[in-house]
């Protein structure tokens, strides 16, 4: 009864959280793990411990690291340029906080939203309310809630080996960010989603680590035609163990004595199937982060037709709902009363590291005059060419849609002056000749 009047006063707080299924969060109250039916319990810091989801946190985490993110302004004949004056675009693209750089940000605040759920960063602000600083702050130590007019706030707690107590943080002074969510206001991570399914997977590498930890290569017993007594059974097992178990000792020569002989009673490890479970963990992780196998080394059915497809749906499907996320959440908190800007990532420096994908890009771009030699040359890290640079070309067959064809020239007509010329000039040579 105590621990569900606690379950109870919890859930009238904490959004993303129900009485009703109560196990997660009771056990992070406790600052415990969630039990699964494989028997492992399931954290945020034990699901690191798989090498997939490690992987697959790093991956998408430093893709959104490497693009760059800013503030445009839209412009009245529908054009845009960098806001480079506006506070939020020096926070965005130079320096959240003077102890942050901007791709350690976008990482920890992408990797947050994968791991827990949610992404947080306090806004600091100055006596206008222009933003200074972005302050991220870890999400297991904020809770939201709502007053008796509904508006949203958050209590943040203290850190640990900080003094002071829980913090309140208006709603408009704090980045709240994340990718799935079940009511809209907090969002819910792939390991509190996919406890069971993370649990299995902890269960295998646990399983498999204690198989060969106990000596996979062996994989039978000791049979004696004398009873051992207890004293001497467990010396028999500990010398046993001592020279065999382990993979260091696998395949050393056994020798037996007293009548002793070996009986196998195990199954080999290729028939244990160990190596089938890893790969399913590594496709369960995928479908979790939705992220292509081949992206985890996982290149078992990969083909360079299919990698190069799915090199582009890594982009559209497991990257750009991030990169949103961001975009429109500064937009709401950093660029409120600013209409006529907005943020935007860059997606073309993910061509960054592929010379030839940038150069069919800068062709197609120049050939319909959508790019200048010089624009080129700048997203190059190279220097402009003078003011003939900035000119912009296209095909002069190229005409207006729905413009008529221009009517043909007429031919040329014929020039008689020339002709009689030539033929009084023939009759001369004619008449010399005679």
């Amino acid at each position: 009864m105590i621990l569900s009047a606690i379950a109870e006063k919890r859930a009238s707080k904490v959004s993303g959280r129900h009485p009703s299924n109560p196990a997660y969060w009771v056990a992070k109250l406790f600052g415990g793990s969630t039990a699964t039916t494989a028997g492992v319990d399931v954290n945020e810091d034990k699901a690191l411990g798989l090498s997939a989801f490690f992987c697959g946190i790093s991956l998408i985490a430093n893709t959104v690291k490497v693009l760059p993110l800013g503030v445009f302004r839209r412009l009245p004949d529908g054009n845009r340029e960098p806001a480079l004056t506006v506070p939020a675009h020096r926070l965005l693209h130079r320096r959240p906080n003077p102890e942050t750089t901007p791709s350690r940000f976008k990482w920890y605040m992408t990797a947050c939203m994968i791991l827990w759920g949610n992404a947080f960063a306090e806004i600091e602000r100055d006596g206008s309310g222009r933003p200074l600083a972005l302050w991220p702050i870890h999400p297991s130590r904020v809770t939201m809630h709502r007053n008796k007019l509904g508006e949203i706030f958050f209590v943040v707690q203290a850190d640990s080996g900080h003094p002071g107590g829980p913090v309140t943080i208006a709603a408009r002074d704090m980045l709240h960010t994340f990718v799935f969510t079940k009511n809209g206001t907090w969002g819910v991570s792939a390991v509190q989603a996919g406890t069971e399914s993370f649990g299995l997977q902890l269960a295998t590498e646990e399983s498999a680590a204690a198989f060969f930890g106990n000596g996979s290569q062996v994989d039978g017993g000791i049979k004696l035609a004398h009873k051992l007594s207890p004293e001497a059974r467990k010396e028999l097992r500990r010398t046993w163990n001592e020279r065999h178990q382990g993979s260091a000792n696998a395949h050393t020569i056994a020798i037996f004595e007293g009548g002793a002989e070996w009986q196998a009673i195990g199954i080999p490890p290729k028939d244990a199937q160990l190596l089938e479970a890893r790969t399913y963990s590594v496709l369960e992780v995928c479908r979790w982060l939705h992220i292509q196998p081949h992206k985890l080394k996982e290149l078992t059915r990969a083909t360079f037709s299919n990698i190069e497809e799915q090199r582009l749906e890594f982009t559209d499907d497991t990257i750009m709902p991030y990169l949103i996320e961001i975009e429109e959440a500064c937009d709401l908190k950093l660029l409120t009363a600013q209409p006529n800007l907005f943020c935007k990532f860059n997606v073309n420096a993910l061509m960054r590291g592929n010379s030839t994908q940038r150069a069919d890009y800068y062709t197609k771009m120049f050939g319909v005059g959508g790019v200048t030699i010089n624009r080129m040359l700048a997203l190059e890290n190279e220097n402009g060419i003078g003011p003939d640079g900035d000119k912009r070309y296209v095909p002069m067959a190229l005409k207006e849609v729905g413009a008529e064809d221009p009517p043909p020239e007429p031919d040329p007509e014929p020039d008689d002056t020339d002709d009689d010329e030539t033929d009084d000039d023939t009759e001369c040579v004619e008449c010399e000749s005679r």
